[in-house]
């Protein structure tokens, strides 16, 4: 005679002691903080300290204005045409210019690059020191 409906009452008394016991324990306050019941707020024993935060204007930086480079009054959108412009030269020939050049390829090894899209940047690749090739734009 199996005696199995002895065995599965122990284990469900086991299982609701030990239900009511982590119930007990989510209701219990913690330690030297008392709780707010619900629909009141709780006051804080010390008042907590304010501090001002002081406000700064963000510096503006002009684009510089070269022959062929963006405008001064506002960073311009470069067309492919004068992306194109930038083959042979040196990245830094074309910032000189007044272009935002990131380079995204140096000598054939691709390099990190975050993900933003900034429209006034031309993403060339670097072979030699030259701009070799206009990945893209943005």
């Amino acid at each position: 005679m199996i005696r199995r409906p002895r065995v599965l009452a122990a284990v469900g008394v086991a299982s609701l002691l030990a239900g009511a016991l982590l119930l007990a324990a989510c209701g219990a306050e913690p330690t030297g903080a008392p709780m707010a019941t619900p629909g009141t707020t709780a006051t804080p024993t010390a008042a907590v300290p304010t501090t001002a935060v002081p406000t700064t204007a963000v510096p503006t930086t002009a684009v510089p204005t070269t022959a062929g480079g963006p405008a001064a009054s506002a960073v311009s959108v470069p067309t492919r045409a004068q992306a194109d412009s930038l083959l042979g030269r040196t990245p830094e020939a074309a910032r000189a210019s007044g272009y935002v050049v990131r380079a995204v390829r140096i000598d054939g090894v691709a390099q990190m690059g975050t993900t933003d899209y900034r429209p006034e940047r031309i993403n060339v690749a670097v072979a030699g020191g030259v701009i070799t090739e206009i990945v893209g734009l943005g």
